[in-house]
């Protein structure tokens, strides 16, 4: 069986997670050297990744401004003004857009201003997550350059763009003999289908290490669980202890359970084990870890992804609500895990659907003894509902009352295999 590649988030590996969107692509924007002199060039650089299975037409356009802000003209020269270039399927690439001033002779900052722009109309079969996702195994560039695309200052993100971004460089007064050998333009593919070819064999060869990391006995609920209160308390949503409780009980369900339950959703298509793969396939040192470790750090952001769909899917027969189509819930999914990256606005729904609900619909199926009575659970969870009230612009109430719901279930079933009330 072929292995299913997560496509790597190439330009989050180079950029430290900074980035801008424009429709079915992402890009960074960097300039470097940040500090020059008369006749030393500079170079705009722009990390362009292709999200979707099609190509993309793309035009970078720079410009400098013709004076100072003291009033003096600026000479310089921009050897490529604008850039047009076609991306293949899933590529990345790097621009290299020279520029170099060669008048006044005065310490200043300049501005760069450029603009992205698409020219084509792709399908838009997106191919990759739209964030995040593991880091690259096999890049098409050395190490030594990937480095240098490291040490680049990135500019950060910025919905408010509108793809027009302004980038600064210090021009110092100081003059270097004039460059005899001109800077050239340069734009250099650094992952391609050849990458992701290459990327799939290498996790292939790591399947066997990865589930026996997967299959081990040991019991995820607490490290998930504090994970889940610190990055969620860090994204300036501080959770109840009972929603911190059932959103763990909804993540180790797919970690301990949902292989062997979960007909539809086999070990192998699940997200956090295919990102374990090719993670392993980067670091194998990762396989000294265990399985709790690695799934409250590394591939925490997978487990939530995975939790969140198979969560719809659980929550759905059981509640009175409009959960939407697969489309849709995907792209959900992938908004919550923009909020928890800190690229998305917080909203309360991201706590309690799917995650808090399909804690409560498991709540039997992930129950160990260190865990206490899980009726103990259920009472901490009905108190962050009133305490949600109290504060106000708490659960809506199509949520508050499906939540009713599903904790009645949850009630009858749990009297029903004898669990002693408390």
């Amino acid at each position: 069986m072929a292995f299913q590649l997560i496509y790597p988030d190439v330009l989050g590996s180079i950029t430290s997670g900074k980035r801008f969107s424009l429709g079915p692509i992402q890009y960074a924007v960097g300039i470097f050297p940040r500090q020059v002199y008369i006749n030393q060039p500079t170079e705009v650089i722009v990390i362009v990744q292709n999200m979707v299975q099609d190509d993309v037409q793309f035009q970078v356009n720079i410009e400098l401004p013709t004076k100072l802000p003291g009033g003096k003209e600026l000479k310089a020269h921009i050897l490529r003004p604008e850039a047009s270039e076609q991306l293949g399927p899933g590529e990345v690439a790097v621009l290299h857009l020279p520029l170099v001033v060669v008048d006044p002779l005065v310490d200043v900052n300049v501005p760069v201003r450029l603009i992205m722009r698409i020219l084509n109309q792709p399908k838009n079969h997106m191919i990759r997550p739209a964030h995040g996702g593991p880091p690259p195994s096999v890049l098409a560039v050395s190490p030594f350059r990937v480095q240098v695309l490291k040490d680049v200052a990135y500019l950060y993100n910025d919905e408010r763009t509108n793809n027009r971004h302004q980038i600064m460089f210090k021009l110092t007064a100081k003059k270097l003999p004039a460059n005899l050998a001109k800077p050239e333009y340069r734009y250099d593919v650094i992952w391609s289908q050849i990458q992701a070819e290459r990327e799939s064999e290498l996790a292939q060869q790591n399947l066997d290490l990865a589930q026996k990391i997967a299959v081990t006995k040991d019991l995820t609920w607490e490290a998930l669980g504090e994970a889940t209160a610190e990055r969620f308390g860090v994204r300036g949503m501080p959770l109840h202890p009972g929603e911190v409780q059932m959103i763990a009980r909804a993540l180790a369900y797919v970690v301990e359970k949902a292989p062997e339950r979960e007909r539809a959703l086999p070990l192998h298509n699940m997200r956090w084990f295919r990102t374990l793969c090719q993670l392993l396939a980067q670091d194998k040192s990762l396989a000294k870890k265990s399985r709790k470790e690695l799934v409250a750090n590394e591939l925490y952001d997978a487990v939530v992804y995975d939790a969140v769909l198979l969560g719809f899917r659980l929550v759905q027969p059981r509640a009175r609500l409009n959960l939407g189509h697969f489309g849709e819930r995907t792209v959900y999914a992938d908004k919550l895990l923009a909020w928890l990256k800190g690229t998305n606005s917080p909203d309360l729904n991201y706590v309690y659907v799917p995650l808090v609900m399909m804690g409560i619909v498991v709540i039997r199926q992930v129950q160990h003894r260190d865990m206490g009575n899980p009726w103990r659970a259920v009472k901490e969870i009905e108190e962050a509902l009133r305490g949600r009230d109290r504060l106000g612009g708490g659960v809506p109430v199509i949520i508050f009352d499906a939540m009713h719901d599903l904790l009645k279930q949850s009630a009858e079933e749990l009297q029903r295999t004898g669990y002693p009330r408390i």
